[in-house]
């Protein structure tokens, strides 16, 4: 709100969207990502709407540009523990014992706004698109389930993580040590990774011809 570029009539707002979907460049898919989860909070909804409308209707004439929101979405590696170490997949940097949750959190969010976009669904938060998704056949009930049991665990971690940083005044951050988990955490941080890998293939496969 304190920026001026972003507090900007209707009219430029579809520029905004109109332009990071014809140039999809990496900062432009950024944006993107960013704000196409915008919501009506105060003053006239139908603004939102409107909005909404002229994204899909722009997209409409340029499917290219969900091709490279899907190429984003494979960009995330699911950690791997090689030699007691786990490797911080998405940002490249080897980190003894610690996994960026946030990072991991990331497929999944981008998964569900992937298939609300293709679908034309007008949910905002990644657990409603999920469950739209699923009621417009595009998932079945237990790849949803499964995907929001990954997303519940991770959001979790990263958020009793994110307490444990505040009550020993600690500033903030996504960071978890991976080796202070216990065996029921790890298992299930193991399924969650084996899910984005399937969410991640089940893109590869709709949007890129892949395997």
């Amino acid at each position: 709100a304190r920026n001026p570029k972003w507090c900007r009539p209707l009219a430029v707002w579809k520029d905004y969207f109109s332009d990071w979907i014809h140039r999809a460049e990496p900062q432009e898919l950024l944006q993107f990502s960013i704000f196409f989860d915008f919501r009506a909070v105060c003053g006239d909804p139908e603004l939102a709407d409107e909005l909404r409308s002229h994204v899909y209707s722009v997209l409409g004439s340029h499917p290219a540009f969900l091709l490279h929101l899907a190429q984003n979405v494979l960009t995330f590696k699911p950690p791997m523990r090689l030699f007691g170490r786990i490797l911080a997949g998405a940002t490249g940097v080897e980190q003894p014992g610690l996994l960026d949750v946030k990072d991991a959190l990331t497929p999944i969010v981008s998964f569900a706004r992937l298939y609300a976009l293709r679908e034309g669904i007008d949910q905002t938060h990644t657990l409603d698109r999920l469950a739209a998704l699923a009621e417009a056949n595009v998932l079945t009930a237990s790849s949803r389930d499964e995907t929001v049991a990954a997303y519940d665990f991770l959001m979790r971690l990263r958020l009793e993580n994110q307490a444990a940083d505040l009550d020993t005044d600690q500033a903030l951050d996504n960071l978890v040590n991976y080796r202070s988990l216990g065996h029921l955490e790890e298992t299930l941080l193991n399924q969650s990774f084996a899910q984005i890998a399937a969410i991640q293939q089940r893109i590869s496969h709709d949007f890129l011809g892949g395997g």
